[in-house]
């Protein structure tokens, strides 16, 4: 009885260890590489307004390679003069999308993509 409370307790430790340092959330576990069998679908962001017509084509590209690394896309829903309970909607949806965002890459993620965007745009 001993030996099976002591084999029990190292196997739930060991499942903790393994769930808290084992499922590590780096850049690298990006969902989006060229694996046709990934789990992870693409998540899509809305936005509204006016569209940035003063982007040049290589920020256009810096950026739409960096959202196929990082697993998301933006969708252009509409512009300014939506009505309200459209855009309420397109917020909410947004903010279960950034959720989705920590938690499948880290807290910080969006920092960390305005990081490598800012340095591939100054490199065009």
């Amino acid at each position: 009885m001993q030996s099976l409370k002591r084999t029990s307790s190292l196997i739930l430790f060991f499942l903790i260890i393994y769930g808290t340092y084992g499922k590590t959330k780096n850049i690298s576990n990006i969902p989006n590489d060229s694996n046709k069998t990934n789990p992870y679908k693409i998540i899509v962001f809305y936005r509204w307004g006016l569209a940035d017509f003063g982007s040049s084509d290589s920020i256009m590209k810096c950026e739409n390679s960096l959202q196929h690394k990082y697993g998301f896309t933006y969708k252009q829903t509409g512009n300014c003069m939506n009505a309200t309970h459209k855009k309420i909607k397109w917020r909410w949806h947004n903010r279960k999308c950034e959720w989705r965002m920590r938690r499948r890459i880290g807290p910080l993620w969006r920092e960390q993509y305005e990081k490598e965007l800012d340095e591939c745009s100054k490199g065009s």
